[in-house]
């Protein structure tokens, strides 16, 4: 009876042996799969963080080339006006509407820039936003100036455009040279 004990005991053993091993193996398996389950969402809120900021990075680049893409298309339509000024030519009322839709089209861009950021670039904006504005109204001024077919008059109004433009070019510049640096471009 002590060999038939004996083997009762070692069964009884080698079953509580195996319990222990299996709670053990259990309790390993469930903290790996913890440890795997954080170190997938940890890679998860990255990739996700990076991505947003890409994202945020294009829409920005976005804004940014639709204000020099306006204010190039708004100074291609200052031209039309500035250049038939220059003639003694009253600029036409068609001429005068492109010019105001293509500063409303500046200034809305302008504001998507103002959502999207950074606000470094958006400090650049105003600059250019005045210029705009000064030129839009010496463009409806141009009509007046025509009409008094004064030399002086037309070449001084010719020369403020000029100096309006010039100041309208440096704040672009300004603009781009930063948002080249901030965006990483080229």
């Amino acid at each position: 009876m002590d060999q038939g004990l004996a083997a009762i005991f070692a069964g009884v053993a080698g079953l509580v042996g195996t319990g222990v091993g299996g709670m053990a193996t259990a309790y390993g398996a469930r903290t790996g799969g913890n440890k795997m389950l954080e170190t997938a969402h940890a890679q998860v809120r990255a990739q996700s963080s990076a991505e947003h900021g890409h994202w945020v990075r294009e829409q920005r680049r976005q804004a940014c080339t639709e204000i020099i893409d306006t204010y190039g298309i708004f100074m291609l339509a200052l031209n039309r006006v500035t250049d038939n000024v220059w003639v003694s030519v009253p600029p036409t009322d068609s001429d005068l509407e492109a010019v105001t839709v293509d500063a409303r089209n500046f200034h809305l861009a302008a504001e998507r820039l103002a959502l999207w950021g950074p606000d470094e670039l958006v400090a650049l904006v105003p600059p250019i936003r005045a210029a705009v504005e000064g030129l839009h109204s010496l463009a409806f001024a141009s009509c007046d100036v025509v009409a008094t077919a004064n030399p002086v008059v037309i070449d001084d109004h010719y020369d403020a455009c000029r100096v309006m433009g010039d100041s309208a070019k440096a704040a672009r510049g300004a603009f781009m040279a930063a948002a080249r640096r901030i965006l990483g471009s080229p």
